[in-house]
This record gives structure tokens, sequence and C-alpha cells, in this order.
């Protein structure tokens, strides 16, 4: 059964999957809900620290991302799906060695492309799914070999819905989205390992044949490939190591030097804010970037009076202007929040701005 090629104790154990696995947990939690570590982790154009080439792959997204075809934990819960059941099947049935170049070609090829093109994306999707042309001829030799008796083996069921879901629907998905770079990464992660499967397929359908069979053993596994398997665990080292770095303060160069020089109306009245022409403004030290990650505005108001709505804008490369359509009356509280603001060289200014007006 199917079941036998990911369970069975004598055909190894996949540390390499497992180990890629906790480190997209580790690295992808922290990055959503601290999102100034994506410049430490992820990021693209600036890269500010050599390893993000590797660990962009890790990472899935910040909470601060704009509405995508998935949220950023949805799309790290599908990888994490596909690397415990094709990662793990893939890597049992291939060895140590033949898996590791599955993950290198993807990875080789797809960070080739982005360099390149300039083409970033997060998550270790173009790897995952490398594994799949592999455990599409597992399945295809076990049925082979196993013929009748494996239809009744839900895992084969799980594989065939997951292979759908993760490349086909997806695919189509991201088609309608127009997110035609998640797409071609993806396509060249699977052309890298339908490569590969195509070479192994002598030696996939072996070693199918052979754990079905109860015939493999990992006793015979020579010394390299146990070495190699248990090397996976160096990927969560490097993300731990990278994480206890970051958070000594010795990581500086993705963090701006432009701060907050003005803040005005200050004092927190609304009545300071119609002074100043229905306006808010605050200056940096520094040239920043015209956008905002995360910008909000709330309005509180128990006055029977036209509706207060207010508009943020940049007067210019250092000044935010928050301009209301009236003044603000007696009664009315003001809430605002920025966040996610980054500088010309797009290095993150990390505080967040919060602002109460009563």
């Amino acid at each position: 059964m199917v079941s036998d090629l990911l369970y069975r104790k004598k055909t190894g154990f996949p540390f390499i999957s497992l180990s890629i696995a906790y480190s997209c947990i580790l690295a992808s939690l922290i990055v959503y809900f601290r999102p100034e570590y994506y410049d430490i982790l992820g990021g693209g154009d600036p890269v500010f620290y050599p390893w993000q080439y590797l660990t962009n792959y890790l990472q899935h997204g910040t909470s601060l991302d704009p509405p995508a075809l998935m949220d950023p934990l949805f799309h790290l819960v599908l990888n994490l799906l596909i690397i415990l059941l094709f990662g793990c099947l893939a890597e049992r049935v291939l060895g140590a060695i033949r898996f590791l170049a599955f993950v290198g070609s993807s990875l080789a090829l797809t960070l080739l492309l982005r360099l390149i093109f300039g083409i970033w994306d997060n998550g270790i999707s173009p790897i995952a799914l490398s594994f799949a042309p592999a455990v599409f001829l597992i399945l295809l030799y076990s049925i082979r070999k196993l013929k009748r008796r494996i239809f009744s083996d839900p895992v084969l069921y799980i594989c065939l819905a997951l292979l759908a879901a993760a490349w086909l629907a997806v695919t189509i998905a991201n088609l309608i989205k127009g997110l035609h770079i998640s797409n071609l990464l993806n396509l060249m992660g699977t052309v890298a390992g339908a490569g590969l499967a195509y070479l192994w397929k002598g030696h996939i359908e072996r070693r199918v044949k052979d754990i079905l069979d109860g015939q493999a053993e990992s006793s015979k596994q020579d010394i390299l490939d146990k070495s190699l398997s248990l090397s996976g665990l160096l990927i969560p080292c490097l993300v731990i190591g990278i994480l206890i770095t970051a958070l000594s303060g010795s990581l500086k160069d993705h963090v701006t030097s432009s701060h907050l020089v003005e803040i005005y109306p200050r004092s927190g009245s609304v009545e300071d804010i119609n002074n100043a022409d229905n306006r808010i403004m605050l200056r940096f030290s520094e040239p920043m970037r015209e956008d905002i990650a995360q910008s909000r505005i709330s309005i509180e108001s128990q006055v029977d009076s036209a509706p207060l709505t207010g508009n943020i804008i940049w007067a210019d490369d250092k000044t935010i202007v928050i301009r209301f359509n009236r003044a603000i009356q007696k009664g009315e509280h003001i809430g605002v929040t920025l966040q996610g603001l980054r500088d010309t060289q797009d290095r993150g200014y990390y505080d967040i701005i919060r602002l109460e007006y009563n």
C-alpha cells in the first residue's frame, strides 16, 4: 500500500522533509505576526542579507500583505501538506542523495529565474511542487504492483486529491487572479522535478517494488546517504541562528534611519485640528516611499451633521497630510493608525504610528 511507503520504519526517516516543514512553520509564523522580520527572512529587492535568497522560500508573507489569492497562513498550511505527504514519500523512496537533488535543482532554477527577471514571491511552493512528478511515478508503480488492492488505501486518494489541489486548482486560480509570477516559479520547480523523476524512473520503480515486498531496509543505506539525511537539520538551525542574531539587535541594515521629526497638532485635541485647517501633518527626517502598507482612520461621531471623512496624502516625500472634509465638532473622536512605511532605499520604518484626538 502507499501507506507502507510512507510509514514503514525500515525505509529510513525523512529528516530533510520534516526539517523543511519545521523551518517553514518557524519562519512563516514569525514573519506573519512580526512583519519587521520580513526584511530579515523574506524580502526581495534590495536583499539586505545573503541568507534571504534561501529563507525567502521558507516564509509565506506578513499580515500586512495586500489581499491575494491565498492568505499567507493558508498558503503555509497547503505547502506543509505537500511537504509532509509528497516530501516524506519522495524522500523515503528516493533516498537522501536523490531527494536533495530535487530540492537543489528546483531551488537553483527558480532562484536563477528570480535573479534574471527580478521577480520575487513568498513560499516553498516551487520546491514542494518539484516532488509531485516523483510522487506521480511512485503512485503509478504502486498501482501496477498492487493492482486492485491499492484502491482500498485512503492514502492513495489523499495523494491524488492533493496533486489536483496543489497544482491544477492553484494554477487555474492564479491565472484567474493574474498572478503569473507565482505560476511561472511553480512551473519551473515542477519542470526541475519532472526531469529528475524521468532520469531516475528505473530507481523509483525498483525502490517501490522492494519496499512493497518488504525487502528495503534502512541499514542498507550508505554512510553518505545517512549523513545527508541528517544534514536537513541545518535548515532550522540556520533560521534559529538568524533569529537569535536579530533579537540581539545586531542586524540593522534593513532598518531606516528616518524618524518622525514633527507631528502637528500633537495636543490630542480636535479643536487644534480645526485650527490647522482640518489637517494633521507628519514629517519625517529623510525621504520616504509614498506608499503605506496599512493605514486606518477611525471616526466616532455622536453629532447630527454631514459625514466626516479623512484622506491620507503625501504632500512631499517627507510629509504625510491627513485632511478632513470639514471641521471636527465636539463629540467626535479621531483615531489614526499608520504601519508599514519604508524609506526611498526600501528600508523599513517599523514603529506603528497611532494618533488619538478627542
